[in-house]
């Protein structure tokens, strides 16, 4: 009877140190589900601040019509936006009023939801909420 010699299949050890040496290899797949994650939540901010740019411009109210999205973050999460809306330049001396503003987003609040409803395709749409850059 002949015996065959066990060939070594391992690859030799590496003589330098890498950034994932001794990380289990689950550990690295969890950081890219996470990644997968973040991803997804920026991708409805920028589809939400694309909706509401559109929206804002074909709005009646002309203060609305100077207004456009500065950015749209994630509150705590994505169930849950935080709208930045700042105002185009105006001429010197000009100035805007927060408070009206405001007022006239909260006033426009159902169709700025709508909008994002429509373009948005998640179960739940995102609550909005909105804050005034200077």
């Amino acid at each position: 009877m002949k015996l065959k010699q066990k060939v070594n299949t391992q690859e030799p050890l590496c003589a330098e140190a890498r950034m994932d040496d001794g990380i289990d290899s689950k550990t690295l797949a969890k950081r890219d589900q996470h990644a997968h994650k973040d991803r997804k939540v920026h991708q409805v901010c920028r589809q939400v601040e694309r909706a509401l740019s559109f929206v804002l411009a074909d709005m009646g109210d002309a203060l609305l019509q100077s207004l456009f999205v500065d950015k749209v973050e994630p509150a705590p999460d994505s169930s849950h936006l935080q709208v930045t809306i700042a105002s185009y330049p105006r001429a010197e001396g000009v100035e805007i009023d927060i408070e009206a503003v405001l007022a006239a987003l909260k006033g426009a609040e159902g169709q700025l939801q709508a909008a994002v409803s429509a373009a948005v395709n998640r179960k739940k749409t995102p609550q909005l909420s909105f804050q005034y850059r200077l």
